[in-house]
């Protein structure tokens, strides 16, 4: 670095940058700069407001960010799906979790709150404040990656749906029974596409036709309900067909955590039958987001 004295000021800038107000260009090696752990719409911005967004989106702009993960308001849509396939709103409220809880619900480690449940005044002003925020990231010139149907369930889904596909999930982090153990339609019941394709044209009427990337995480802390090849082939091959099926240009984003996490469970030749089940690697993103201290990749 070199530095150089103004005056009686010294100038602590490289000599190489550019004064303020001057235009700086980069270029990056890489086609996408992802932002966010899946996690942090829980850990940090459950109650952002809108200004809070704006702040935080202008600072990823000037990081480079192109592909930022988007999906707060989820539930507005989601529940709009299921009323849409007769789920009464008490059997959507049983299953929504509260504000700083969200993301451990739409990855199907719990349901239900232990606080009352989510107000509809909540999950209408997300929804709003998610038009906001998918706005902003197309004016940035970023990719929002939006949420997707990921098979998740209420309860009530199996006495409406009897012939349904329906199992059900393995027990989070010590929950009581009754707010975890969340209930998974598999991908190859018809009912999956239907409730997929419902979703996505939902939700691309919402936000308009803004990305062909979609976060779904099946299996986050949780285990599938066999460890059968043939099983998990179909799980993520049926998924991706669905998400084919909602939008032809649909690409599969997804985390690699569930490997670490689950290293006992997920050996070489699972993880080669789940992620087998996409043929081509440009219709997947996995996210390494742990790599700093245990690269999966």
């Amino acid at each position: 670095m070199d530095i150089s004295w103004t005056g009686s000021n010294l100038n602590l800038l490289p000599s190489h940058l550019p004064s303020v107000g001057k235009s700086v260009k980069g270029e990056a090696i890489v086609p996408y700069r992802y932002h966010f752990n899946t996690v942090t719409f829980s850990y940090l911005a459950a109650f952002y407001s809108f200004n809070q967004w704006s702040n935080l989106l202008d600072w990823m702009a000037l990081k480079g960010t192109n592909l930022p993960l988007s999906w707060v308001g989820y539930e507005y849509l989601l529940s709009q799906t299921f009323r849409e396939i007769g789920l009464t709103d008490a059997d959507i409220s049983d299953f929504l979790s509260g504000p700083a809880f969200q993301a451990w619900n739409r990855f199907g480690n719990i349901q239900g709150s232990w606080g009352g449940a989510l107000p509809a005044q909540w999950i209408n002003d997300q929804f709003a404040l998610q038009k906001q925020i998918v706005q902003r990231m197309v004016e940035l010139g970023m990719t929002p990656v939006l949420p997707s149907f990921t098979g998740f369930v209420p309860r009530a889904l199996a006495s409406l749906y009897p012939n349904a596909s329906i199992v059900t999930g393995s027990q989070w982090s010590g929950f009581p029974a009754n707010l975890t153990n969340d209930q998974f339609l598999d991908p190859f019941d018809p009912l999956f596409s239907q409730i997929q394709k419902s979703f996505i044209t939902k939700q691309k009427e919402a936000y308009g036709n803004v990305t062909t990337i979609y976060t779904l995480d099946q299996y986050n802390e949780n285990e599938p309900f066999s460890g059968d090849l043939d099983y998990l082939r179909n799980v993520s091959s049926n998924t991706f067909a669905s998400l084919r099926a909602a939008d032809p240009q649909a690409i599969w984003l997804m985390q690699g955590w569930l490997f670490f996490s689950d290293s006992g469970f997920w050996n070489l030749d699972r993880i080669s039958a789940y992620l087998g089940g996409v043929a081509e690697p440009k219709d997947m993103i996995i996210l390494d987001l742990y790599s700093e201290a245990q690269p999966q990749w």
